[in-house]
């Protein structure tokens, strides 16, 4: 049985104000990320606190990077927002900048050796 606020989307996303509200309504199908239900636990886990939280956060999750972020954030993309979100990655379209560049060329903990990391 799933969790959730609708019969659409799980309890996970039910935090956030006006980012909450478009995770809720976005299209999902065409999304890196696929559909909230397929994401692992540790991306609901950290979706959910970041919805709820006043300060300031974004994800950078998967592969390609799929962007996502709470309102407090929206003020420090100004302009850029919405940036291409899960729709996209953190180096596409305007979103390319300073933050995403260096999360994009840096090498994961996991490829590194002898150090561990989360794998969900």
């Amino acid at each position: 049985m799933t969790e959730s606020v609708t019969s659409e989307f799980p309890l996970f996303l039910s935090g956030g104000m006006r980012m909450g509200a478009m995770m809720r309504s976005h299209d999902w199908s065409g999304s890196p990320l696929g559909h909230p239900d397929t994401w692992p636990p540790c991306l609901r886990s950290t979706v959910s606190l970041m919805l709820g939280s006043r300060f300031p956060m974004f994800v950078a999750f998967g592969p390609e990077l799929g962007l996502l972020y709470n309102d407090a954030y929206v003020e420090i993309l100004g302009d850029k927002h919405p940036a291409p979100s899960a729709t996209g990655s953190a180096t596409s379209g305007r979103r390319s900048g300073p933050i995403s560049r260096p999360l994009s060329t840096r090498r994961s903990p996991a490829s590194r050796p002898g150090r561990r990391t989360c794998r969900c």
